[in-house]
């Protein structure tokens, strides 16, 4: 999927006509959640060898488009204050990181994690 086909699809779900104006809210948000959700496994918006930061937001959005889905329609729910949807959302997403977190350490391999504290060889 790509950004655009996320960005409908949340539209379409969120069953809201005016939302368009909220995207790139919406958006940031999912990022920062995806983001932090992910933050001791991998940074997986850093850009590869060659990558802009367009070319990395892209392949992170390829690679795990149910992980977006699922996150940007939390905050849409948790912006509308509908609880009952953004806690079916919160678990389609933790569901969508674990196979997300599953895949790339079958691709990788498990020393894949990143580590956020310093290695002092203890």
């Amino acid at each position: 999927m790509k950004a655009d086909e996320i960005r409908a699809m949340w539209v379409r779900w969120s069953h809201r006509s005016d939302i368009a104006a909220d995207l790139p809210t919406i958006e940031a948000l999912a990022k920062a959640r995806i983001r932090d959700r992910m933050m001791s496994y991998a940074n997986i918006f850093e850009p590869l060898e060659g990558e802009t930061e367009a070319d990395a937001m892209a392949r992170a959005i390829a690679d795990a488009p149910a992980l977006w889905c699922a996150a940007g329609l939390m905050e849409v729910f948790r912006l509308a204050a509908d609880e009952a949807q953004m806690t079916r959302e919160a678990t389609v997403f933790e569901g969508a990181a674990v196979d997300y977190i599953l895949r790339v350490s079958q691709e990788r391999g498990p020393a894949h994690a990143a580590r956020s504290y310093p290695d002092d060889g203890n």
